[in-house]
């Protein structure tokens, strides 16, 4: 069981992550706030972070460049619904992020992410391996 924490200022994103994370048996911490992330990453010791990438205060790219240096070897998962020239999931990758996910994205979308991040060639070290693709992209 591996530890998650999952930000998302979407609440339905967050309860939707949440059960299928749960579900195939790992801890989840939700979050709606980039700061409050950031102090989460401070104070406990999660396995994976999972971030939105467009929130208000503090947006998905910050909480990836603080956790990078808070944590390193913290596998980030990045998550967005922006396509086209506005999408920041490259951005995210060259910070740090080692598994994107495009919006809306199935429960298999992310679980495989959530594998390909916490798998033994973790991409904890070898950011960007794999971007993975909703069913619309």
């Amino acid at each position: 069981m591996s530890r998650i924490l999952v930000i998302d200022d979407s609440p339905s994103t967050l309860e939707t992550v949440a059960l299928v994370l749960s579900g195939a048996g790992h801890q989840v911490r939700p979050c709606n706030d980039g700061q409050r992330a950031r102090q989460m990453v401070e104070q406990d010791d999660f396995d994976l972070l999972l971030t939105d990438i467009f929130m208000p205060e503090k947006d998905g790219l910050e909480v990836i460049r603080e956790t990078r240096r808070l944590r390193p070897n913290l596998p980030i998962v990045a998550m967005s619904g922006i396509t086209g020239p506005r999408s920041m999931l490259r951005v995210a990758k060259l910070l740090g992020a080692c598994q994107l996910l495009r919006k809306p994205f199935s429960g298999a979308d992310l679980l495989a992410a959530i594998e390909a991040a916490l798998g033994p060639a973790s991409c904890a070290n070898k950011p960007g391996e794999r971007e993975n693709r909703g069913p619309h992209q």
